[in-house]
C-alpha cells in the first residue's frame, strides 16, 4: 500500500472566534491549502501559525496582506495543526479554531477462512 492510499481526516477543534479556519485540500505528501473567513474590514493582514501537533506550541508560519483568505503550506506534514489571526496597528485578534491534518491507515477487509 502506498502513502497515497491512506485516508485523510481533517479534525477541527472549535473555539469562539470571529475567524473560521478550515483546510480546503490536502493529500499525504502534498501541499495543504488553508482557507478562512475574513470578517474584518480593518485588518492589515493575517498571521498563520503552525504546530507539529495539537499539544505543542504554535509558531508563526507566514503573514498575508489584507483581504487574503487562503494560504498554501508547501511543507505540510501529518499531524500539523494550524490557526490564523487578523492583525493591524492596534494588535492581533483572538486566533481562529485549530485545524489539524490527520492520516489514518485504512483497515484491511475482514478475512474469511474456508
Amino acid at each position: 500500500m502506498s502513502q497515497r492510499d491512506w485516508t485523510v481526516y481533517i479534525v477541527f477543534t472549535l473555539v469562539y472566534s470571529t475567524l473560521l479556519l478550515f483546510i480546503a485540500s490536502w493529500a499525504m505528501g502534498a501541499d495543504a491549502t488553508l482557507t478562512w473567513t475574513d470578517t474584518s474590514d480593518a485588518e492589515e493582514g493575517f498571521r498563520i501559525y503552525r504546530a507539529p501537533t495539537i499539544t505543542t506550541t504554535f509558531e508563526l508560519l507566514a503573514a498575508t496582506g489584507p483581504n487574503q483568505t487562503t494560504y498554501t503550506d508547501k511543507l505540510a506534514q501529518p499531524g500539523n495543526c494550524y490557526r490564523v489571526s487578523a492583525f493591524n496597528s492596534a494588535g492581533e485578534s483572538q486566533p481562529s479554531n485549530n485545524a489539524c491534518l490527520l492520516v489514518l491507515v485504512p483497515i484491511p477487509p475482514t478475512l474469511t477462512l474456508k
